[in-house]
């Protein structure tokens, strides 16, 4: 029984070192997407004309 107890002890631990491993690598990528995400989304809706042109009016209630 000494050997069956060994064997199984062995593969727990392996098991639980690679699950621990799995879920560390998989919370880097996904902070790194969120990094990535938050350094390249896109301009709000007022930055999107040329340098220099005016801005476009806001809208109001009487344009509804």
């Amino acid at each position: 029984m000494p050997l069956a107890e060994t064997i199984t002890r062995v593969s727990h631990d392996v098991s639980t070192s690679g699950m621990s491993t799995a879920f560390f690598t998989a919370a880097i990528v996904a902070l790194v997407g969120v990094f990535v995400a938050l350094l390249t989304r896109r301009p709000e809706e007022h930055d999107l004309g040329p340098p220099g042109a005016p801005s476009p009016a806001p809208a109001t209630e009487a344009m509804l």
